[in-house]
Parts: C-alpha cells; sequence; structure tokens
C-alpha cells in the first residue's frame, strides 16, 4: 500500500493574513512579562539562589552528574538527606549556570529567559498544529489560548518552572523535525531528532513520554504500518541507551525513587483500597477544572485539598466525567477521516502525556501540580478549540448570528485568560504573597497554611516589639489548622515551636519539640531547639552545661546537642579500643545516623543489638534503618522493642507502623487504640494516634 501525501501545510491559510504565529508569541510574552520583577520563590531558593552548583559553568560533573535535589555539603535537614526525590535535570540546571555565569543571582534575568522562551514555545505549538491537521484557525485559537492560559503561570512565573518549559520546547522541535516531509520520515530526520529527545529528556523525566506520542503522531501523519512504527520506535528510544546509565550514576545508583513520596505532597500514599479507585479520578477532576476553570489556583494541591478521609466528591464526578468524554472522543478512531477522527488524536496524545503523571502507574512527588500541565495542556486545548470550532462551523450554516458572535466570546475569554495569568504572575512575587493568596483560596491546604506562617515568623524581626506578639499569635492561627489536619507535620510542629517561644510559652514550645522528635527522631533542627530552649531559664538568662569527663557521658551531651560529627569523632577512636562495649557501640551507631550515615549506623546498631539484645533502644533505632530495606525485619525488632518498654510512645508508634506495612492491619489498629487510651488528653501526640486511627478506619 502507498503512503498517502499529507496536504499542503499552508492551502487552507492563504488569504488569511491575520493567521500566524505571531499573535500567540505576542500573547505569549505579553502575559509573561510582569513576573520579571519577581524575586525567587518557593523552590528557587534551594535550586538555584542557594545553589552551588550553578555558579561554577565549567564544572559540568557536578551539574550533570549529581541529581536536582543534592543536598548542600552543610545542609542539616535530616529529612531531605537520603529520603530526597530522585529527580535528574541537568540541562535544566546548566541553563540556570548560564544565567549566573551572565547576571549572577539577579532574578530579572531567569525570569526573562524563561518568559522569552514561552513565547518561542507558543509559536511551536502553532506550527505543530498546523502540520498536524492543516488548519489554520485551529492553529491560532489553539496556541492563543495555551500563550495565556493561567495553569501555566506557575512553568513561566517560578524560575524552577523551566524544567516544564524546556522539555516542551525540545519536544516540539523534535516532532517537528520529525513530522517533515511529505512522504514519511526519513532516516536523516529520525537521526536528527534524536539529539532532540535526549535534550528534553535532560530537562525533565517526563519527555519519556515522547516515544509513544511520536509513534502516535508518524501513524497519524503517514499511516506507517505496525512493522514501520515498530522500527521507528526502536530507532526513537536510542537516546534511552544514554540517558538511563547517566542517569542512574547521578542518582547514587538509583533509576527511579528508592521511597515514597511524602504525605503533604501525595497523599495518595495514604490510600489504600477502594480509596485507590477513585483518587485518580479525584486527580483528573482537579486538572479538568484547572483547564475549563483556572480561577482557583494553588502551588500545592496535596493535603488536605484532595483528602483520602473526606471520599469522593464534586472532582471525583469531573474526573468521571472527563474520562468519559476522552473514552468517547477515542471512538472517533472508528471513522475513516472528518471531525471526530481529529478529535480522537488530541485525545490519544493528551493520554499519552497525561499517564506519568497520573498518579496511577507510578506514585509521583506530588498528587498533582499545575505546573505538569504545561505540555499535556497542548493536546487538550487542541481538542477544546477543536470542539468550539466544530460547534462554531456547524452553527454558520444554521445560526449565522451564533456563528458571527462566537469570534468575539472566544476573544473574550482568551481577554480573560490572559489577565487571570497576569494576575497569578504577580501573585509568585515573593514567598510571602504567594503563600498568602494560596492559603486564602484554599485554607483547607497544609503545606499553605504552615509555609504562609513561616513567613509571619520570618518577618517578626522586622516588626516592631509591641507588632511582634500579634504577628506570632497569628502564625499560631495557621500552624493549628495545618496540624489539625495532619498532625503528623513534623516541620509544622517545630515551626509551632518558634511562635511558641516568641510568646515566651517554653513548656508549649518544648512538647513542640519533643513531639517533632517523636515523629522523625533524626531531625536534628529540632533537636537542636530543644537544645537551646533548655540552656535558657525562665528569666531568658542562658545556662552552660560543661562537657563530662566520661567519653560516653559527654558523647551523650553531644548528641543532645546535635553535634553529631564531634559524637562520631569521639566515639570511633573508643570503640575502637572497647569494641564490646554495648553502650559504646549504640552511641556510635547513633552517631553515625545523626549524620546521616545510614550503612554505618545499621552495622553499628546490629553489633549493639548481638552485645546487648535486651536494650529498648538499640531495637527502635533499628526499627528507624530497616523499616525500607526490611519490613519482617522492622517488625521483629518494633516487636522487641515494645516488650521492652511497653510505656513509651515510639515504641508503640514503631510496632503499630511496622504492624501496617506488613499487613497486619487489625493487630496495628489494637496497638494505636491502647496507645490513644494511655495518653493523657492534653497530650499533643494524642491527636496524631487519633488522625491515624482515623485514616485505617477509612
Amino acid at each position: 500500500m502507498s503512503t498517502p501525501e499529507p496536504r499542503p501545510a499552508r492551502s487552507r491559510a492563504a488569504g488569511v493574513r491575520w493567521v500566524g504565529p505571531w499573535l500567540p508569541m505576542l500573547a505569549g510574552l505579553l502575559v509573561g512579562l510582569p513576573s520579571i520583577g519577581n524575586d525567587f520563590v518557593y523552590d528557587d531558593h534551594f535550586i538555584v539562589q542557594e545553589n552551588p552548583r550553578i555558579r561554577d559553568l565549567t564544572d559540568l560533573r557536578a551539574i550533570f552528574l549529581t541529581d536536582w535535589w543534592k543536598p548542600l555539603e552543610d545542609d542539616e535537614d535530616a529529612i531531605l538527606g537520603k529520603k530526597r526525590d530522585r529527580l535528574y535535570r541537568p540541562l535544566t540546571m546548566f541553563t540556570f549556570a548560564l544565567n549566573y555565569a551572565a547576571h549572577g543571582l539577579d532574578p530579572r534575568g531567569f525570569h526573562l529567559t524563561n518568559v522569552l522562551m514561552h513565547a518561542l514555545v507558543c509559536g511551536l505549538v502553532w506550527r505543530l498544529v498546523l502540520r498536524l491537521f492543516d488548519d489554520p484557525l485551529l492553529a491560532f485559537w489553539s496556541a492563543l489560548l495555551f500563550a495565556v492560559h493561567p495553569v501555566h503561570a506557575e512553568a513561566v512565573a517560578n524560575v524552577v518552572g523551566r524544567a516544564e518549559i524546556l522539555t516542551t520546547l525540545f519536544l516540539l522541535i523534535a516532532l517537528l523535525v520529525l513530522l517533515t516531509g511529505r512522504s514519511g520520515p526519513t532516516a536523516a530526520r529520525l537521526v536528527a531528532s534524536l539529539p532532540l529527545f535526549l535534550a528534553a529528556l535532560l530537562c525533565k523525566e517526563s519527555t519519556i513520554s515522547y516515544v509513544p506520542i511520536a509513534l502516535i503522531l508518524l501513524f497519524w501523519c503517514y499511516r506507517m504500518s505496525g512493522k514501520r512504527l515498530a522500527l521507528a520506535g526502536a530507532g526513537l528510544a536510542l537516546p534511552l541507551l544514554i540517558y538511563f546509565p547517566a542517569r542512574i550514576a547521578a542518582l547514587e545508583g538509583h533509576l527511579i525513587r528508592d521511597r515514597l513520596p511524602g504525605a503533604i505532597a501525595n497523599v495518595i500514599v495514604m490510600s489504600e483500597g477502594v480509596e485507590r479507585l477513585w483518587l485518580p479520578f479525584d486527580v483528573l477532576g482537579h486538572y479538568a477544572r484547572l483547564l475549563v476553570i483556572p480561577q482557583k489556583l494553588c502551588c500545592n494541591y496535596g493535603l488536605a485539598i484532595v483528602d483520602p478521609d473526606a471520599g469522593p466528591g464534586v472532582s471525583t464526578l469531573l474526573g468521571i466525567a472527563t474520562a468519559a468524554i476522552l473514552v468517547v472522543a477515542l471512538l472517533g478512531w472508528r471513522r475513516t477521516e472528518g471531525p471526530w477522527r481529529v478529535i480522537a488524536l488530541s485525545a490519544t496524545v493528551f493520554l499519552a502525556s497525561y499517564v506519568l503523571i497520573s498518579n496511577t502507574v507510578l506514585l509521583i512527588g506530588v498528587t498533582l501540580a499545575e505546573r505538569l500541565l504545561y505540555w499535556p495542556s497542548v493536546p487538550a486545548l487542541v481538542l477544546v478549540t477543536q470542539l468550539g470550532l466544530l460547534v462554531h462551523r456547524r452553527s454558520a450554516s444554521t445560526t449565522r448570528r451564533l456563528a458571527r458572535l462566537m469570534p468575539t466570546i472566544a476573544g473574550a475569554i482568551v481577554v480573560a485568560l490572559g489577565v487571570r495569568m497576569v494576575d497569578r504572575g504577580w501573585d509568585w512575587s515573593s514567598n510571602a504573597a504567594l503563600f498568602a493568596r494560596d492559603v486564602a483560596t484554599f485554607p483547607q491546604c497544609v503545606e499553605a497554611n504552615a509555609v504562609h506562617a513561616s513567613e509571619l515568623l520570618a518577618a517578626i524581626p522586622r516588626l516592631s516589639p509591641e507588632q511582634q506578639a500579634p504577628q506570632a499569635r497569628e502564625a499560631l492561627t495557621y500552624l493549628d489548622r495545618a496540624l489539625s489536619m495532619y498532625p503528623r507535620y513534623a516541620s509544622a510542629l517545630r515551626t509551632r515551636a518558634v511562635a511558641h517561644a516568641v510568646l515566651g510559652q517554653n513548656e508549649k514550645a518544648r512538647r513542640d519539640l519533643e513531639t517533632a522528635l517523636l515523629i522523625v527522631p533524626n531531625d536534628r533542627k529540632s533537636r537542636r531547639m530543644l537544645n537551646e530552649l533548655a540552656a535558657t531559664d525562665p528569666t531568658g538568662a542562658p545556662t552552660t552545661q560543661p562537657l563530662a569527663n566520661d567519653p560516653l557521658d559527654r558523647a551523650e551531651q553531644l548528641l543532645r546537642a546535635t553535634r553529631g560529627e564531634e559524637a562520631v569523632a569521639l566515639l570511633e577512636p573508643y570503640v575502637e579500643t572497647h569494641p564490646d562495649d554495648p553502650r559504646a557501640v549504640r552511641l556510635l551507631g547513633e552517631a553515625y545516623l545523626a549524620t546521616l550515615e545510614y550503612e554505618k549506623a545499621l552495622e553499628a546498631m546490629r553489633r549493639a543489638v548481638r552485645l546487648d539484645p535486651d536494650n529498648w533502644l538499640v531495637h527502635t533505632n533499628l526499627v528507624v534503618l530497616l523499616q525500607d530495606e526490611d519490613k519482617q525485619a522492622a517488625l521483629e525488632h518494633a516487636r522487641r522493642a515494645y516488650q521492652l518498654e511497653p510505656r513509651a510512645v515510639q515504641t508503640n508508634m514503631n510496632f503499630a507502623e511496622a504492624l501496617l506495612i506488613n499487613g497486619q492491619r487489625s493487630e496495628g489498629r489494637r496497638v494505636l487504640q491502647r496507645l490513644y487510651d494511655a495518653l493523657p488528653k492534653d497530650d499533643p501526640f494524642r491527636a496524631i494516634v487519633e488522625k491515624r486511627l482515623k485514616q485505617l478506619r477509612g
């Protein structure tokens, strides 16, 4: 069978001078320009502003062979450490280094780069849609909607959002290179597209969807046979032979994340059973709402904007309706030609783009996010535009007044979207502005409440003495709200301790810090704050406590003061000369744990448990070290620690969670219920246990 030739791309554009890429590009530029004056916001602080890797353009190893979230050498957050998300985006990082080489840490240069690239992407969207459908009106309105859609404000106005723009830029160029020509892809064009695919991969991981998308479009443009598509797919996948080894090397031997994401950002990790069936529809419903009615926007759609405890809601129903519409759209493939087949193509490309961010095949770092829609919105907006043009063209033969009115309506929609995008871009001007707006829009967002409170507390030193206490009390209201929704939020507890300390409520601050340490025993920031609090008497006069003469007592003092490196330096030579001292070996393991040397900590704790099998602290530490690698062994140590010290909150919690992750839900609930009944009503940990029990009952 001969391959049909596609129609000339400009055949229907002749004589329509106002249809072209320039207006979408100009619109994208205009709605993005107001964000140029923004500061660094949210993840920009860690990835750009505080990142030493972007400050040396010649250190390519630091840029291309480290992961996106690699902590700084002096970073003290134990949670970040080995539990950070595993992302590999070196080419995006390299562009930050180029910005830094050109103008240092002036945020205007970083933001201007994002805006210019967004405008270029708008032009490429126009070109691709015109190439695929030979419809100038469809290309124009699709690109114009893409240019001004507020859901793209995060990608454009947030510097770190550049990963989305860059990967879309390279993906579009790669597709245009591949699909140029009338008689099917040549070997030369396929080879030319491969470096572009690799570049897109090095900007963001989700570009791996390029291969199925390219095959779908090759079939659409050239009606290629299954055998030819298989050969093309094998060729298109060649960049993965470079990308995967580089990724594994940069991510310290990992291909994907080695631990589950946090529940604050991705609530789906908390779901089980029937919840795992309806939550993906809830996520799809949120995305559908963002594309159709993007009035309410937020930088974090985690807990409790999406809430497994609340059960299915309006977003779930909207997601089910959206899924049904997509299924109906896919039926258009049964047609040999016509608008419904065109709609089927857009739906298919959207699904191929959406699957990796849907939290169905793979749990990603967030439940959903506006920035993740940057590329998938291309086929989605094309689909919306196709439906609109279908109504417009059919009404032209029946209701001419409506047909004349529809371009005006479309223009008004574009203007309204553009105004909303500019407004949202201004929200990203600073952390204070962003989280104040988001917590007002979504009061149920746990992270927005906690971070907004942090911003309020950070501003206190700049206030007059009479303004400081009201500011701290305001911060407490947001922290109390966040912790009422998620009592296990350790960093929010730590922040609330700061607010209590500002108000002179040291006892409440101490209890918050102790609760945070029960949740995250390795939280060195909370440990340090607790130590500083203990070193100050009620009058505010600092007290000093000299280090003990006994080396093991001294090591315990150092560990309580979160001086883990000093404890390691003290204990390593001591253990060499006293290898059978169980207390010394245990303390060395705790020192390794405090300095994030997990393998050394595990080895030391295993030695300690052989020397002193009846020490509940050793078993408790082994639970922490083994809970991700060996769930059964963690359960055995948790059970033994609980038997040895059944009154300690930590042993109860560890035992319950170990039972749960090993599938013994009934027994885990019973342990938690006994702990809940035993805790005093004013104990802050009681709310944490109550929330966990509620989740398990659900």
